[in-house]
């Protein structure tokens, strides 16, 4: 596991963050209270993401697995 970089003076350094990534597992972490599924407008109350991010996101998460999408349009966990 890579060790956190310091400044100069000796402080810990912010590393470099992937706003996508953290963006898609925010969609995720919305599933975290239990609830097995969620609408689009749910999930972007839960987000704070604009309903296009999350289209597009969870476009991806459901091609590798992490998220399903029902005949409805709702959202739920896969089974990654």
């Amino acid at each position: 596991m890579a060790r956190p970089r310091k400044s100069a003076t000796g402080e810990a350094v912010e590393t470099q963050r992937v706003e996508s990534v953290e963006r898609a597992l925010t969609i995720l972490d919305a599933f975290g209270d239990g609830t097995p599924r969620l609408a689009l407008g749910e999930l972007a109350a839960r987000t704070g993401l604009y309903r296009s991010t999350i289209l597009r996101l969870a476009a991806s998460l459901e091609r590798f697995g992490y998220l399903n999408r029902d005949e409805d349009g709702a959202f739920r966990l896969g089974p990654s």
